[in-house]
């Protein structure tokens, strides 16, 4: 009789997840700008060392990107919501507008 071995999780765990990178990213983009962003003023805002943003990133310009994409699934994803409670797509993008911030 063969047993499976545990799974073995190498490594710390991560101190932080993406969903407070993004957030912060953005916020650090809105303030400074993509020519004055670097990972070290992201990680100040997220509260985790610049080494551990470009462990999960690779680059300042990778993490941007992955940003821009958990920018672009929110809006859709609320917008879809939205859209099924509206009975045609111009009122749904009136209504997605009309939110607050």
């Amino acid at each position: 009789m063969t047993s499976i071995p545990p799974k073995r999780n190498a490594g710390r765990p991560r101190a932080f997840a993406d969903e407070a990178v993004f957030p912060a990213t953005a916020h650090t983009l809105a303030r400074l700008g993509y020519g004055r962003v670097t990972l070290a003023a992201v990680s100040a805002e997220v509260g985790c060392t610049r080494q551990a943003l470009l462990r999960r990133f690779g680059s300042k310009h990778a993490l941007v990107r992955a940003c821009l994409q958990w920018i672009v699934t929110g809006t859709a994803d609320v917008y879809r919501a939205i859209r099924t409670a509206r009975d045609s797509p111009l009122q749904a993008l009136r209504a997605h507008f009309l939110l607050p911030v």
